[in-house]
């Protein structure tokens, strides 16, 4: 479910980005993301990211659209199956400099996060506006090829504690990012 997800919002992102300016990036990022414990048992998952950098070479700093998912499941004893998973659809701004083939970045804004929780037919769910920052470095291989790391660090809180109190939904995350520029 998470690989056609971001499957599709990739595709998405792509066929926006075909009329950018020269200076952008669309990346792929997989990692871990690290939560509160609030969020437990589910507070290290796996998760996977969308990157989209518009902008033009003469900007001093691009439009960032960026979509994350995390997930984390178990079993309880032998029958029952429990998951946790956020989404992230971030907008904000990011700054590049570019030397020549090393390029780091950092970039922040906003972020709407939805945090669920599913225990047989049982889905607690809810989303909040919050914010995210984000910092790495990639090595431009070739003319368009993009490797490297990034670290992403967003905050919200949502509704669905067991007793329906607030929990954090965001945390920090580190991947490694592959992609492609023009």
């Amino acid at each position: 479910m998470l690989v056609r997800r971001l499957s599709i919002f990739c595709v998405l992102l792509a066929l926006a980005a075909v009329p950018a300016a020269a200076g952008s990036d669309f990346n792929i990022i997989y990692g871990t993301k690290s939560m509160d414990d609030d969020f437990a048992p589910f507070d290290s998952q796996q998760s996977l990211m969308a990157s989209l950098t518009l902008g033009d070479d003469n900007w001093p700093v691009y439009l960032a659209v960026d979509f994350l998912l995390s997930d984390d499941d178990s079993m309880d004893g032998s029958t029952v199956f429990t998951e946790g998973s956020t989404r992230e659809l971030a907008f904000g701004a990011r700054k590049v400099w570019d030397h020549s083939r090393v390029r780091p970045f950092v970039g922040g804004g906003i972020t709407r996060i939805e945090g669920e929780f599913r225990r047989e037919n049982l889905i607690v769910d809810d989303a909040a506006l919050g914010f995210w920052l984000d910092a790495g470095v990639f090595w431009r291989i070739g003319d368009s090829f993009n490797l490297g790391i990034e670290g992403r660090m967003s905050r919200a809180k949502v509704e669905i504690g067991p007793d329906g109190s607030e929990v954090e939904a965001g945390g920090e995350s580190v991947g490694l990012l592959v992609g492609f520029g023009w």
